[in-house]
């Protein structure tokens, strides 16, 4: 069952449904999706198969593919009203915390803070500090290193600062515990449930790795979300 409507929520999908194009061999990928609701600062882990659907939804969800109906509301502001540049939406509402981490080689801790919130609606005075604030709670005290010279788990810690440093409504995690092993794994999870609550974003994770289960209080199956064919 759907949870109730929030006047607080970072993120609601109502009556979305979405197709890749058909290329005549094959039965074309569909998504549709009801209803879901994130509210601020709450999370919720999506699981489902790999070839599921899962980054078709997280696609959706971020606006980088268009439905062909329904809504997708980022922090009450409708992704696909006409009037909506979805780009600077993204940069002030969205973080993203991706498997491969996608951090600028080349570039410190500190340099891949500011580049993201480039982005951002904070004031630029404000940026040094909220970065080292940052990156200093999740453990990285040396912000000025390359990101190339920390190790795998620092990495994955300046990925989340990354994700939280705009103030985002809301989190998007894509398989983020699949490059680290199970210790890292687990404290890379931790930190980013921590610091999601801390800071107000809701958090939703999407994975099909079983380990994560046990640790969210809400969790939403794709298939009971959706009614898919094909694989994508």
């Amino acid at each position: 069952m759907a949870p109730a409507a929030s006047a607080q929520s970072a993120l609601s999908i109502r009556d979305l449904a979405f197709a890749y194009p058909s290329d005549g061999r094959e039965v074309p990928f569909q998504l549709t999706i009801k209803h879901f609701e994130l509210a601020r600062a709450s999370e919720c882990l999506l699981v489902g198969r790999s070839g599921g659907g899962k980054s078709t939804f997280l696609q959706l969800v971020a606006g980088l593919l268009e439905p062909q109906q329904g809504t997708v509301k980022l922090d009450d502001i409708d992704l696909f009203a006409r009037s909506t540049n979805r780009d600077l939406l993204r940069g002030a509402k969205l973080g993203f915390v991706f498997q491969t981490f996608n951090l600028l080689q080349g570039f410190s801790a500190l340099e891949n803070l500011m580049v993201a919130l480039m982005f951002s609606t904070l004031p630029k005075s404000e940026w040094h500090a909220r970065g080292i604030s940052l990156l200093a709670a999740l453990g990285i005290d040396k912000p000025n290193t390359r990101v190339e010279e920390l190790s795998v788990g620092q990495q994955q810690r300046v990925a989340i600062a990354r994700a939280l440093v705009c103030k985002p409504a809301l989190v998007l995690a894509d398989e983020p515990t699949a490059s680290l092993d199970p210790e890292n794994a687990k404290i890379a999870m931790e930190l980013l449930r921590e610091h999601c609550r801390v800071e107000g974003a809701a958090l939703l994770v999407v994975s099909h790795d079983p380990s994560l289960v046990p640790l969210f209080a809400r969790v939403e199956k794709l298939q009971s979300l959706a009614t898919a064919g094909g694989a994508r």
